[in-house]
């Protein structure tokens, strides 16, 4: 018997190993709850399949969830047989045709006079033992085993396993998270494991090993997935399948715009749905909601970080802030639907600045000289952040803009610092509600007073200065409007 940790490949080639031969044997697969069991056996049952490698000629895949006795084992066994060539599609009736076919062969005689399945119960559970007598020389897939109902003790269970393997010449895999039964139970179950398993593996990818088999390659976006799963250390492939499907959506929304703005879209939803379903190993999405890169940069101040370890993994992940397109991603994700002309009107703006900061990568670079070489040229750094903000306004957000004044100012560059906001309040021209702060929850992180002062001034400057009859005729030209349009013409 084989039990342990192994990696992926080795897992791979024990379960082909077990599907190329005839002799009976039983297979036990064991791993934590979602982590792909399932998925893994189903992909490597499909593969040797494809390569003609699956020695027995039937199939049949069993959940015991919510089952509640050996008699509904059996019967579902029986019902769930499918020959091997359609190994891959689900159980219907055309099988379960082809199940009857096969076990009543021997039995036309006996059954020459019945043209009725009985409905009475005694004649339809006799019916149930018939054709479980026809299961034989066949792989069974038994799953959920921790699930099973209270009336389905996982000895009874065990029970019929062996008598699967020993008296009717079965392959069984038995799928299941032993880590579900309490302690003692736990303990119990193993030993009387060990005396019906050939066999036991236990499925527990790395996070590269999990986005190798969870990743479908033929989409468009698969190779950004894998980096992000990869990079959240994602090992649940139910999750990576949740992310993935999500993605999808994304990628029938966003196609049309430039690449970025889809990937910037996956890594935006990987680190939500991330968030959302791995509580335990995340952090929480308000954390996420509020992060700000620049936070914690210059080292504690004098008291420990809670957080830290948080904030390395966002900054490891890439991630600088929740900007407005990730709101609206992360709005849709948590409705469970998006609003398409929110979406749309946000990615194009995405598009625009993704555009604007191809011509000009001064700040993302001048950024990069900060993270490193600060040590070695502290003023070379510092005066290219300065001549960034002065060259690259339209493409720096304001959260960026407020955390690069904060750091200026803690490095003794005060008065240039103000002067720099001044300029970038210049430089932007941009509709009233881009400078009001108070209406913005995801632009919170701008900290610095100054930043927070130039915006106020620039907002009410626009509010004083706005013409009835100009936002008339750009509403009518535009066909929309924002809520701050509303509330000056209804003054």
């Amino acid at each position: 018997m084989h039990n342990g940790h192994m990696g992926i490949q080795q897992f791979s080639d024990e379960i082909a190993r077990f599907l190329v031969h005839e002799e009976p044997s039983v297979l036990c697969i064991t791993g934590k709850w979602g982590v792909g069991k399932t998925f893994a056996w189903n992909l490597y049952l499909s593969q040797a399949q494809q390569r003609g490698q699956v020695a027995l000629s039937r199939y049949a895949y069993v959940s015991l969830f919510g089952q509640n006795s050996l008699n509904d084992i059996r019967h579902a066994i029986f019902e769930n047989t499918i020959p091997r060539e359609r190994i891959g599609t689900k159980p219907d009736l055309t099988t379960l045709k082809t199940s009857l076919d096969t076990i009543l062969a021997g039995w036309r005689s006996w059954l020459k006079h019945v043209q009725y399945v009985p409905r009475v119960g005694d004649y339809a559970m006799s019916l149930a033992r018939l054709g479980f007598i026809g299961v034989r020389e066949q792989i069974v897939c038994i799953d959920d085993l921790e699930r099973a109902g209270t009336g389905l003790p996982p000895k009874d269970v065990l029970g019929l396993v062996s008598f699967l393997k020993e008296e009717r010449e079965c392959k069984v895999v038995l799928l299941l998270n032993d880590e579900a039964f309490p302690a003692q139970a736990g303990a119990d179950f193993r030993s009387q494991l060990e005396k019906v398993a050939d066999t036991v593996l236990r499925f527990d990818p790395t996070p590269s090993e999990a986005a190798e088999i969870g990743v479908d390659k033929s989409t468009s976006f698969h190779e950004w997935l894998r980096t992000d799963c990869v990079g959240l250390g994602v090992v649940n492939i139910r999750l990576i399948k949740r992310i993935e499907r999500f993605a999808r959506r994304l990628e029938e929304e966003l196609k049309v715009f430039d690449p970025r703005v889809l990937q910037q879209a996956v890594h935006s939803a990987a680190l939500f749905i991330f968030a959302k379903y791995q509580p335990d190993t995340a952090p929480s999405l308000e954390f996420i909601k509020g992060f700000n890169p620049y936070d914690g940069l210059l080292g504690p101040d004098g008291n420990e970080d809670p957080d830290a370890g948080w904030r390395a993994l966002l900054r490891q992940f890439g991630w600088t802030h929740t900007d407005e397109f990730d709101a609206v991603i992360l709005v849709g994700f948590e409705q469970g639907n998006f609003d398409r002309d929110a979406l749309k009107t946000a990615a194009e703006k995405q598009d625009r600045l993704f555009k604007l900061k191809d011509k000009d990568q001064s700040f993302s670079k001048a950024w990069d000289a900060y993270h490193d070489s600060f040590d070695d040229d502290a003023d070379a750094v510092l005066d290219g952040l300065e001549e960034a903000i002065r060259k690259n306004a339209s493409a720096i957000d304001p959260v960026n803009l407020s955390g690069t004044i904060v750091l200026l100012k803690e490095m003794g560059r005060g008065a240039k610092a103000r002067e720099l906001v001044q300029a970038y309040v210049d430089a932007r021209d941009e509709r009233q509600g881009f400078w009001d702060l108070s209406n913005n929850t995801f632009r919170r992180n701008v900290k610095d007073p100054d930043v927070i002062e130039a915006f106020k001034r620039k907002h009410e400057s626009i509010a004083e200065k706005r013409d009835r009859i100009a936002v008339l005729k750009r509403i009518g030209i535009e066909k929309a409007w924002d809520p701050e349009d509303v509330t000056f013409l209804a003054s």
